[in-house]
């Protein structure tokens, strides 16, 4: 081989090394770009759930004192009986 089909060769290569490192960084920067959508992604999924959570709260809050009362109110039903005389009078 000639030197001018080394040179040519080598001219070439370049040519390619070049393009192929131009490809590999928009490559490396789209995967940049992606990983940090996905955290923001996460970020606004789980900050929106606590703001849920703290704005919810003082519902979720009454709604479980509620339940726990009927919960109460269920399990032991002569409770709601007045001074609970009926009890005795019956036993």
């Amino acid at each position: 081989m000639s030197d001018e089909g080394i040179e040519a060769l080598v001219r070439e290569n370049l040519a390619l090394s070049q393009e192929n490192h131009r490809l590999l960084k928009k490559l490396y920067n789209q995967a940049r770009m992606a990983r940090a959508v996905k955290l923001l992604y996460w970020l606004v999924i789980i900050g929106s759930a606590l703001g849920a959570y703290y704005y919810l709260q003082p519902y979720l809050e009454t709604a479980m004192s509620a339940y726990q009362k009927a919960n109460s109110i269920l399990e032991n039903p002569r409770s709601l009986l007045p001074g609970n005389g009926i009890d005795n009078a019956v036993e």
